[in-house]
């Protein structure tokens, strides 16, 4: 779902080909199979913490990623920014996709706050989550960046339109309308882009926010497979 105010710049590539989109996530995940659940992330101790080794089997293409046969739920770890694009491009209409990140807030939140993110800003576009995980974390808009630096150049702008910002979430909402995916965001506050910029946040500042965001996903992920 997109609402439109100013003309949209980002590219939206084709999704690959029905017969080659196997092929693609076995080369990016080291998986063919196309699961009923993908989970994103691109920081690596939530990658860890989401289906631990004794639920999931470990795979790797070029990403890391895991398995639950049992669940049909993968959990992929990505880069950061654009590259997810063609871990989107090889999914199946109908996936259900959650990104789990830290965003840097903006105005109206603080450092180690847990967001369901609800719409997101991109080169002048609003896009809308598809797909909601009815949880009881606080609801947020997030400005998506290309780089750290973009943020903090387009601060008083940025913060006069939403309240957090990531590199990922815009992608992911503006591609899942045009690939038929149902997408959701969950973030963690990890740094204040006026106050305190992540280059001055240690881990240990949101680390036990992380923690119950994952312990969230472990409980409910099976909710996410309807």
């Amino acid at each position: 779902m997109k609402e439109r105010d100013a003309p949209l710049s980002m590219y939206i590539p084709d999704q690959y080909r029905a017969s080659n989109r196997p092929s693609v996530r076995r080369c990016l995940t080291g998986l063919e199979v196309n699961p009923k659940v993908v989970v994103f992330t691109p920081i690596r101790s939530l990658f860890s913490a989401i289906l631990p080794n004794d639920l999931a089997n470990s795979s790797s293409g070029w990403w890391e990623a895991k398995y639950s046969s049992v669940l049909n739920v993968s959990v992929v770890l990505t880069p950061q920014a654009s590259p997810i694009v063609d871990l989107l491009a090889c999914l199946e209409p109908g996936t259900n996709v959650i990104l789990v990140g830290i965003a840097g807030a903006l105005r109206d939140l603080d450092i180690g706050d847990i967001v369901e993110v609800s719409s997101s800003h991109v080169c002048g576009t609003k896009f809308f989550s598809s797909l909601d995980l009815k949880s009881s974390f606080k609801k947020a808009s997030i400005a998506t960046v290309s780089s750290l630096a973009e943020t903090e150049s387009r601060i008083n702008e940025l913060r006069g339109i939403c309240n957090c910002a990531d590199m990922e979430t815009g992608i992911l909402f503006s591609l899942s309308g045009e690939y038929h995916l149902k997408a959701a965001s969950l973030q963690v506050i990890s740094d204040s882009v006026l106050n305190q910029p992540f280059y001055n946040t240690g881990e240990d500042a949101y680390e036990k926010s992380m923690s119950i965001l994952t312990s969230w996903i472990n409980t409910n992920i099976g909710n996410f497979l309807k």
